[in-house]
């Protein structure tokens, strides 16, 4: 008499679901790494192009800069972004992989190349004409007067759209890449690019944050 397997019974199976939602499971066809030079090649294109173009190109760098997920992206407004000298910094209140809930300081450096992705920000926010309490990447417009944005937040489903649209518009295959590809891309790159804050006290780029204390490292200079 043959006896019944061991793995189908039916607390084994509820197990082994269970693993694989806590530990996730191999994508079958994982998405590839966004490059640095495909993401120049598309600064060079659509840099300088019209509203629509350069903000999902910033929305790419920004993404690779700071190798962030679209929720870091959706959430984030015009007033989150400050400026200096030499970086652009803001700041998260939330992360999917923040454990704590304790935020974190994100830092891009600002370069002297014409791909500089503080320089980016700077010309879509002044294209764009944010107030304060806008969301940062947002819904386009067509008007007779041109493009404007308007007070929606994109979806992801559209960025991934206008994504894909410019990808193929280098070159690129669209259905290899997503949008994970950009933070995929930008952290082997940018693992000393960031500083993140934790608990406690501490200072971030010479400047005293209350209740932050910041891991420091290398500003991401790769543009």
């Amino acid at each position: 008499m043959s006896m019944a397997s061991p793995a189908e019974h039916p607390i084994i199976k509820q197990m082994m679901e269970a693993s694989k939602r806590i530990i996730g499971t191999k994508p079958k066809n994982p998405k590839r790494p966004l490059e640095v030079k495909h993401v120049k090649k598309l600064i060079d294109k659509f840099g300088s192009g019209d509203l629509s173009n350069l903000q999902t190109t910033c929305l790419v760098v920004l993404s690779f800069s700071g190798f962030l997920r679209w929720d870091d992206l959706s959430r984030l407004k015009r007033q989150d972004l400050e400026f200096e000298r030499e970086y652009m910094r803001f700041f998260l209140e939330k992360r999917k992989n923040d454990q704590y809930r304790e935020g974190s300081w994100i830092l891009i450096a600002r370069t002297s190349n014409p791909t500089c992705p503080v320089q980016l920000m700077e010309k879509f926010l002044q294209k764009g004409g944010h107030s304060p309490r806008d969301f940062v990447f947002r819904k386009v417009s067509h008007t007779a007067n041109g493009m404007r944005l308007r007070r929606q937040q994109m979806t992801y489903s559209r960025a991934r759209e206008l994504f894909s649209k410019q990808l193929r518009e280098i070159g690129l295959d669209p259905s290899l890449y997503g949008l994970h590809s950009l933070r995929s891309g930008g952290k082997p790159k940018q693992l000393h690019g960031v500083y993140q804050n934790h608990s406690s006290r501490g200072m971030v780029a010479g400047v005293q944050r209350p209740q932050r204390t910041c891991t420091f490292g290398k500003l991401n200079t790769h543009f």
